[in-house]
């Protein structure tokens, strides 16, 4: 068992005391500095977080909307939403003709002949998507050079929006101004009497797209924030457990230096170095007080605590960062990737 460094032990080794996030913003203005959302700084402000905790609170965030998006256009749940949608369009094919002897006061039939006719739009559209992710994930697992564009197990991180996206975008707005037509105009002013069933037709469609909106703003929305910022250990242990294709390999992990947190008496501990012979990771590192803690999991550095120093030269719990390293390649707090230093 390793020998836990102390302050003595050190004394002959090269001390830098350059910041370390002051040489990170070079990484910074060539990779982009990460901004926070207004969703993250409500939730942050919430829960009390700082301004990198929530930035890698909003990372976590993006892993589980890009999840959630990978097992939205996964093969059961499209079978199961194209069943879905297809049962609207026959249901509403065949109320059409069974209440053809009804007459209704408003253009009750136009609303519903529109509304099944978005509902083939979007199983035409989700069956585009789908087709396109999985030569997208066909191509990058027959080619190792494009395993660095997909993430968390598919392409929808670093891939630009898709024709289907932005047209299936256009028509969930179409849907819900449609829905509107019919909550502002269609429904106040049409008479029951004049045909009833079409009239619990529409308000049955409109119902059930008012419970979907409200599941989805849950899930997306305050389970996601909730989670993220007040469990996020539990988040990642999630995403890990569900397992995922796009995280750091064990060679990309093991070239990484390790070092052990030194607590020191005047401004800040040290990070000294251990299980290395690069030269180039020989040196203890200064950390300022305010630098002595986790970003992920939050907890402070104790005297032997083992770190990991990331190439953007952000730190943090060998345990913490090997959860996050297994789901993505990238630095939590400014998204640079860890595989840059393998590729050289």
């Amino acid at each position: 068992m390793a020998e836990t460094p102390t302050t003595a032990s050190v004394i002959n080794t090269e001390i830098s005391t350059a910041p370390l996030l002051t040489q990170q913003s070079t990484h910074e203005s060539l990779f982009g500095a990460r901004t926070l959302t207004t969703l993250s700084i409500f939730f942050g402000l919430l829960s009390g977080r700082r301004g990198d905790s929530l930035k890698v609170r909003e990372s976590a965030a993006q892993q589980l909307e890009n999840r959630r998006d990978d097992w939205g256009y996964s093969l059961p749940v499209v079978a199961i939403d194209t069943t879905w949608n297809l049962a609207v369009v026959v249901v509403s094919i065949a109320m059409l003709f069974w209440t053809a002897r009804e007459q209704p006061n408003m253009p009750v039939r136009a609303w519903i002949c529109v509304y099944a006719l978005q509902c083939v739009m979007h199983v035409v559209l989700l069956w585009l998507e789908y087709r396109r992710r999985n030569l997208r994930a066909a191509t990058a697992s027959s080619d190792p050079s494009n395993r660095d564009r997909i993430s968390f197990g598919n392409s929808s991180a670093f891939d630009v929006t898709s024709a289907e996206k932005i047209w299936e975008t256009f028509n969930k707005i179409f849907q819900y101004l449609w829905w509107l037509v019919a909550f502002c105009w269609l429904i106040p002013n049409f008479e029951m009497h004049s045909a009833p069933h079409l009239f619990w037709l529409t308000l049955t469609f409109m119902v059930i797209d008012v419970f979907l909106a409200a599941i989805g703003f849950l899930l997306k929305g305050v389970i996601t924030g909730l989670a993220v910022s007040f469990c996020l250990p539990c988040v990642l242990s999630f995403l890990d457990f569900m397992g995922c294709q796009g995280g750091a390999s064990e060679a990309e992990i093991s070239v990484l230096p390790k070092y052990r947190f030194v607590v020191h008496t005047d401004n800040g501990g040290r990070m000294v170095p251990f299980e290395t012979n690069d030269p180039d990771f020989s040196r203890v590192h200064v950390l300022p007080i305010e630098e002595e803690d986790c970003c992920i999991c939050l907890y402070p550095y104790e005297d032997g605590t083992k770190l990991h120093l990331l190439p953007c030269n952000h730190h943090f719990h060998v345990k913490c960062i090997l959860k996050w390293l297994k789901i993505t390649p990238t630095c939590p707090l400014c998204n640079h990737t860890i595989c840059q230093r393998v590729q050289h």
